[in-house]
């Protein structure tokens, strides 16, 4: 039985800041597809807990690229749902000791505060997930009001279909 994988908004801001020059793109996909499959016991992930985040969840670390690379994802485990956090050098570890994550088992949402650690403040976003074959939701902060946050809609839906044109 393979694992769900739920990606949070800070970790696309993390693969988003590191799209240019990241050398571990393909070591990236490569460890997403192990993560599913197999997340503990598993050479190629050399996963360990990292900590804990604020509200006391335990975190995970997982190689991307082998030990010898810098890179590593940070994720939680909701029963055999595993939300991916950040992405990044060793610093990450720093940064998701500052998050906290709340998870809403009746909508399959996952909110996620991370203290900013100049004020003390926590800022939230919000993701909230289906199953593999429905919709997914995922949280973006708005620049003007670091509080708020919007939703962007992804076209997921299971039963969605592409058609050709028949036509010449």
């Amino acid at each position: 039985m393979h694992y769900e994988i739920v990606q949070a908004q800070s970790y696309w801001d993390c693969v988003d800041a590191l799209r240019r020059d990241d050398q571990y793109k393909a070591a990236l996909v490569d460890t997403l597809a192990e993560l599913r499959r197999k997340p503990f016991q598993n050479p190629k992930l050399n996963t360990h807990g990292v900590g804990e985040a604020r509200n006391g969840k335990k975190l995970f670390g997982s190689d991307v690229g082998g030990r010898r690379s810098d890179r590593r994802l940070v994720w939680l485990l909701f029963n055999r749902t595993i939300l991916l956090l950040l992405y990044g050098t060793h610093k990450v570890y720093d940064r998701a000791k500052r998050m906290s994550v709340d998870y809403d088992a009746a909508e399959h949402a996952y909110n996620t505060y991370e203290q900013v650690p100049e004020t003390g403040t926590s800022s939230p976003t919000r993701t909230a997930a289906r199953r593999s074959g429905s919709c997914s939701w995922h949280g973006q902060m708005l620049n003007s009001n670091p509080v708020a946050s919007r939703s962007r809609r992804f076209s997921t839906c299971a039963g969605s279909t592409l058609t050709k044109n028949s036509s010449p």
